[in-house]
């Protein structure tokens, strides 16, 4: 609620964090690329829902993983752009991502890109999802 005045209220200025820590971010460093081959070991971080663009009104779920190992690419296929370990990356839910859900967050993942099946908008985007062997 803004102040009687009309002006914004002043923004709390953080303190520097003791030497050796960084601050906690819940940004993504990129969406996972869907180009067939790329993968990302990490570990799951949890999920969030965004409005799905493609069915107004509705929500979809996005994963949040971060790289534990390798480059994933992220952004567009074209982009070039890589993720780095420790970055935390987005993976829209998908029939076959819909797996990661069953985990708990912590769990290492393995999720492949393997291709699209078809050529048709409704036509599946075709994912590996792994977790290492006990």
């Amino acid at each position: 609620m803004a102040p009687k005045n009309g002006k914004n209220p002043t923004k709390l200025k953080m303190p520097a964090l003791p030497k050796g820590w960084k601050e906690a971010s819940s940004t993504l460093a990129g969406w996972f690329c869907r180009k067939p081959g790329n993968m990302i070991i990490g570990t799951l971080r949890g999920s969030f829902e965004v409005d799905d663009k493609f069915n107004r009104g509705k929500k979809r779920k996005v994963y949040r993983i971060e790289v534990v190992e390798g480059n994933p690419l992220i952004g567009a296929e074209d982009s070039g752009e890589v993720a780095n370990p420790g970055d935390i990356i987005g993976l829209d839910e998908t029939g076959y991502t819909r797996k990661l859900g069953d985990y708990e967050q912590g769990q290492a993942v393995l999720v492949r890109y393997v291709g699209k099946q078809g050529e048709g908008r409704e036509d599946p985007h075709v994912f590996q999802v792994a977790t290492p062997e006990d």
